[in-house]
């Protein structure tokens, strides 16, 4: 699946609750948007990544349940953990990329890197070539 990945600047929480700060993560990669009043998206990565770190892969089933969302919700927002490379789909369901939320963003920003690479690759050439005309 083809990644997109949405990096927002915002400002750090007043206070550093736990919920403040899974929020802002969520915030930060455009998982909340302003339909998501509720902060949806961060309830949903909280049990996620306790399944991961507890359980391994989790049914969206069970996911829906635990959050009180329909099933097709629940999936909505697991395309878009997948479309920002924070979760994987296996055999047994959906899980963090990594074991921890930590190493998940590290590889965030790895694809990050390689993209901004291809894409500086481009430039250079575009430059080289306006330095011919």
């Amino acid at each position: 699946m083809r990644k997109e990945i949405t990096v927002k600047e915002k400002k750090l929480p007043d206070e550093e609750s736990f919920k403040e700060m899974l929020e802002w993560v969520c915030e930060c990669l455009g998982l909340i948007k302003g339909r998501d009043i509720e902060k949806t998206s961060a309830k949903l990565l909280l049990c996620i990544l306790k399944h991961s770190i507890k359980n391994g892969p989790v049914k969206p089933e069970v996911l829906a349940q635990e959050v009180k969302l329909s099933r097709s919700t629940v999936v909505h927002h697991l395309q878009k953990y997948i479309r920002v490379g924070m979760i994987v789909r296996t055999q047994g369901g959906y899980e963090l990329r990594e074991r921890t939320l930590e190493g998940t963003i590290r590889e965030i920003e790895r694809d990050i890197e390689k993209e901004f690479e291809r894409i500086r690759r481009i430039a250079r050439k575009i430059d080289e070539e306006l330095r011919r005309l």
